[in-house]
């Protein structure tokens, strides 16, 4: 359990560190630039900050093991509050962008828990052997790196459309082929 809660207390400070990056220098950068990124620069903070109050919560949780999901749903719940009473406490505005990511954020991270942790059906399913809890934390690595590897093809074909630097529409290409490719793996047939 102390290893897995390592694991979801540094996802939940890298997932920080993204939420200051896509809060100040992307969504400045995108707004200067005119970057037409589907509104990615005003909900991204709300994703990222999504994942990173999920993540670091669950680091800091002491029983994990029976509450994991729950600790995941107070995190969203966290985040709801705080994007509905943003404009009284004049850190933002609210916008219902925000709150559909937030929810939908949080959805996401809820499933991929139950997929990677194992946590659907019984107590005695809830217990298993140090195998599947391996491949069952591969699943949730797998689930979060092709989220990431989503927001860099986007990030990219969104400066490169921009700026018109064609290096970055095949780095998005490359990002988005690794999503794929990542999310529908190629199995070796016996």
């Amino acid at each position: 359990m102390r290893n897995r809660r390592t694991v979801f207390l540094i996802i939940g400070i890298s997932f920080i560190v993204l939420t200051s990056l896509a809060d100040t220098l992307y969504r400045d950068w995108s707004y200067a630039n005119d970057i037409a990124d589907f509104g990615l620069a005003d909900y991204l903070p709300s994703i990222t900050g999504t994942v990173a109050a999920v993540f670091t919560l669950l680091g800091i949780s002491k029983d994990l093991k029976q509450k994991t999901i729950s600790n995941a749903v107070a995190g969203v719940v966290g985040c709801v509050i705080y994007e509905i009473v943003q404009p009284f406490l004049g850190t933002g505005v609210f916008d219902w962008q925000d709150l559909v990511a937030v929810i939908f954020t949080g959805a996401v991270c809820s499933y991929v828990l139950t997929l990677g942790l194992g946590m659907s059906g019984n107590t005695q399913e809830r217990q298993h052997s140090l195998l599947r809890q391996r491949i069952n934390m591969k699943k949730l690595y797998r689930y979060l790196i092709a989220f990431a590897l989503l927001i860099a093809a986007i990030s990219s074909y969104s400066f490169g459309n921009q700026t018109g630097l064609f290096v970055f529409i095949i780095l998005g290409f490359a990002f988005e082929a690794a999503f794929w490719f990542g999310l529908f793996p190629v199995r070796k047939r016996k």
